[in-house]
């Protein structure tokens, strides 16, 4: 009888714990358009006038870090959902086989933060990234810095209206004209690694993608001057560190330039990343 009392309360406790939960996710997607993470103070550092400003193999924890590789210090801290039965059931941040080595994998409810640094308060910026994507839900966040619809950038694969569910690499940016959404005219197959990279510049509006280290079609021109985010932290795998579009698979060394990386760099560190000859396929995570 005690035993099934036991039972009887824990099932109450899990159950109020997941209409907690849910309650909060839904109240979250619904008020999406002003709530956003809190401001994080801009941290001060010693950056270069041009050239990398993070690297972040994803191979490892370390002290409860992803350490950031660029010397710059910009490790990153594992996030897990805030609603409590996804936190029970997906549990920490995982490190499993990546492209080449290890990599991370989140499961929709896990993600990365760095820090609000002052690098990566810059107008030209350039992202790289091996990526594996296993579900087609919400809308995937590779990389992102934004306090949504004011200001920053984030580079996502769309899956959800009224975006597009075609799982389309595409690079969002806030500007004065409102947001809007860089098409790269490229589709992310489900299961397979693939080496994603973006440059962008506002200064000179230009937008360039690149897909396993070649350009992939003409340069963007004329993109909105985007607003560069100076109160969030820079987030792997998620929007703005809220859980709000996080991503569902694998990611593996990112690499974060102030500066339009040049083709020959993106495609360095596609080679150096595992190039072809690391893993062609992820598995569910």
């Amino acid at each position: 009888m005690i035993a099934l009392r036991l039972l009887a309360a824990f099932l109450l406790a899990a159950l109020v714990g997941a209409l907690f939960g849910w309650r909060r996710t839904s109240r979250q997607f619904v008020d999406y358009r002003t709530e956003n993470a809190p401001s994080v103070e801009l941290a001060e550092a010693r950056c270069p006038a041009s050239g990398l400003i993070a690297h972040w193999p994803l191979d490892a924890e370390e002290g409860g870090f992803f350490r950031d590789r660029s010397g710059l210090g910009h490790d990153l801290a594992p996030r897990t959902s805030f609603a409590p039965l996804a936190a029970l059931r997906f549990g920490p941040v995982r490190v499993e086989a990546g492209r080449s080595g290890h990599g991370v994998s989140l499961r929709r409810h896990q993600w990365l933060v760095g820090p609000n640094s002052r690098c990566f308060v810059t107008p030209t910026l350039s992202v790289a990234a091996w990526v594996c994507l296993t579900a087609a839900v919400d809308v995937p966040t590779i990389v992102g810095k934004s306090t949504w619809p004011s200001d920053g950038f984030w580079l996502l694969a769309t899956s959800s209206p009224p975006l597009d569910s075609s799982r389309r690499l595409q690079l969002g940016l806030a500007s004065e004209d409102g947001v809007t959404h860089v098409d790269a005219d490229y589709m992310l197959p489900l299961g397979q690694w693939h080496h994603v990279a973006v440059s962008l510049d506002a200064a000179a509006r230009e937008v360039r993608f690149y897909i396993d280290g070649v350009q992939r079609g003409d340069v963007h021109r004329d993109v909105p001057a985007w607003r560069v985010n100076t109160t969030h932290p820079f987030v792997v795998g998620d929007y703005d560190d809220t859980g709000r579009w996080p991503w569902s698979g694998g990611i593996d060394d990112v690499r974060v330039w102030n500066t339009v990386a040049s083709p020959a760099e993106i495609a360095s560190a596609f080679r150096e990343g595992g190039g072809q000859s690391g893993r062609t396929a992820c598995t569910s995570p």
